[in-house]
């Protein structure tokens, strides 16, 4: 499950699968997640990894703690989803630095991934996950998905610098939201 080689942090790539449950439904609004004695021993991590991971998910509005209950899927899911809270903070950081692809391909999106991206859950879907890095420091995990028939050719091009590649060779223009 976590790559511990990957030279991605761990609390990011719990943060990620943690997210990835709740987007794809396996916890539904107002599960209560597994506490963080159980996480540790899931992921076979220190309890502080664990917590900083539980953490940002709170913050970015995915999870809900109640004191002496448990930690829960909030009942509204923000459309806001991780990937672009951490692209803020790391904005907001002003850090800067190139991306490592780590695995890139053609998939079929899941319910979540095509509810976002407003496609059929059938439809080809290019999925990049890459590494961000400062410094060559990894500081985050990102998982970038764009539907194929927008971007057939996404995959013959240069990979760790997707921005300029989409804007510049694919004549997109490219903004956040």
């Amino acid at each position: 499950m976590l790559h511990r080689n990957s030279g991605v942090p761990l609390y990011i790539q719990i943060r990620h699968d943690i997210e990835s449950r709740i987007r794809k439904g396996e916890w539904k609004p107002s599960h209560q997640i597994p506490t963080e004695e159980e996480l540790q021993t899931i992921y076979g991590v220190s309890r502080i990894t664990v917590q900083r991971a539980v953490i940002d998910l709170v913050r970015a509005g995915l999870l809900i703690r109640t004191p002496g209950k448990g930690t829960f899927v909030s009942n509204t899911i923000p459309e806001q989803n991780l990937l672009e809270f951490i692209n803020f903070v790391t904005e907001e950081q002003a850090i800067e630095g190139p991306h490592r692809v780590i695995t890139s391909g053609v998939v079929t999106g899941d319910n979540a991934v095509a509810a976002m991206l407003k496609v059929a859950p059938n439809e080809p879907i290019v999925r990049l996950e890459r590494i961000k890095l400062s410094e060559d420091v990894p500081v985050a995990l990102e998982v970038s998905y764009v539907p194929l028939r927008f971007a057939p050719d996404l995959l013959e091009q240069r990979l760790d610098v997707l921005n300029p590649t989409l804007s510049r060779q694919m004549g997109w223009l490219l903004r956040e939201r």
